[in-house]
């Protein structure tokens, strides 16, 4: 402890008078340990309670005796019109003074910080300092669609616990969606919900960081005192395991590419992958295309039959073979598409699928604007 606010410690921190007995801090660094010559001369100066949080085990200063070990010691004897808590080794508040209605607290700086211009160069330094996994808690949609990017077969696994509303509406997107069940799949991600978070926190083993995005530049702000990790670590993995997983039902994307040139063909899946590739977004309802008006605009342009293609969508769980029927006659409405009835030798004739606006002809990725256009009409 030091009676001098100006000095700093050999860390370089600074504290106020440890015998104020009005509404200043008390300073004793996390690393301190409260000597007995310490405490006498707070207990002869110092004419209120005094109540321990952690400290010595034990200690005997002048006529006054205290156990802190054993709990939250006061001195009865002492006028109670202001209290002087002590508390060492708690990383996030050195000591602090209270008066009936007056807290002081003194957090502990932030030793390191991480600037970069974007969100994705956060995430990615973050998950180069991690080892084996971290958690990720209240992540932004931005932030969840960031983390889809960089996330790749060397990275830690990834605990992401996001509220429920905040997953849902980011999964909406058949692009970020996909790619993440990749991950789900590799198990570089997992994925589950809890409410009640505030803060965007990157908790390591070794570090806490919160994320602060500005739209220009994104920091990370970070801690790697020993005892604040600790606890913060331990109460993370206890809201993980008490928290639900979440229902990813998106396929993996890596898996409808693969099955989609096996069922359909290589120029099938090459037109589907070149469509993905020209949008920001997959969700449909006026942002992007989504993934089923997608697989019938590339089967149309192959000459697909909408039974073929169906069957496959459902098949790999993209969606029903009945939602294929109701968008083909969405498209089929607005002329983006045309069928034609093929013959078969037993039951109904099947249809071919085919392109119905000449602008669509030989369109590579330049199909979804067109699309986008005419569906926007």
């Amino acid at each position: 402890m030091t009676d001098d606010a100006t000095a700093p410690d050999a860390a370089g921190h600074r504290y106020r008078s440890s015998v104020a007995s009005d509404d200043r801090v008390v300073g004793v660094a996390s690393e301190a340990t409260l000597e007995p010559a310490d405490l006498r001369t707070l207990f002869e100066r110092h004419t209120g309670p005094v109540r321990f949080e952690g400290g010595p085990t034990s200690c005997s200063v002048s006529s006054r005796n205290c156990e802190p070990a054993a709990g939250d010691r006061s001195n009865p004897a002492a006028d109670s019109s202001t209290y002087l808590y002590l508390r060492v080794g708690f990383p996030r508040e050195r000591a602090l003074i209270l008066n009936p209605s007056v807290t002081v607290l003194t957090p502990r700086p932030m030793e390191s910080t991480v600037i970069e211009r974007s969100l994705a160069d956060v995430l990615a330094k973050s998950l180069a300092a991690a080892s084996d996994e971290l958690y990720l808690l209240n992540p932004t949609t931005a932030t969840v669609e960031e983390l889809v990017e960089v996330l790749d077969d060397d990275a830690p696994t990834v605990r992401l616990l996001a509220g429920e509303g905040t997953l849902k509406s980011v999964m909406d997107d058949f692009l970020v969606a996909s790619s993440a069940a990749d991950h789900v799949a590799a198990g570089t991600l997992e994925l589950r919900t809890a409410e009640g978070s505030t803060n965007t926190l990157v908790v390591t083993e070794t570090a806490v960081a919160a994320l602060v995005d500005t739209g220009e530049q994104c920091a990370a702000l970070s801690s790697d005192d020993e005892a604040f990790v600790e606890s913060t670590y331990d109460r993370v993995a206890d809201r993980w395991e008490t928290a639900d997983e979440y229902p990813l039902r998106t396929p993996p994307l890596s898996t409808v590419r693969r099955t989609l040139a096996e069922e359909l063909g290589e120029p099938t899946a090459a037109d589907f992958d070149a469509v993905l590739e020209s949008l920001e977004t997959a969700r449909g309802n006026g942002e992007g295309l989504d993934e089923v008006t997608i697989a019938i605009l590339v089967a149309a342009r192959n000459d697909e039959l909408l039974y073929d293609i169906s069957k496959w969508g459902e098949d790999v769980g993209i969606a029903s073979k009945a939602t294929f029927s109701r968008t083909k006659s969405r498209l089929e409405e607005t002329g983006l598409i045309d069928t034609e009835k093929v013959p078969i030798d037993v039951g109904r004739p099947r249809l071919r699928l085919k392109l119905g606006d000449e602008r669509l002809e030989g369109a590579d990725p330049g199909v979804a604007n067109v699309a986008q256009s005419m569906l926007a009409a």
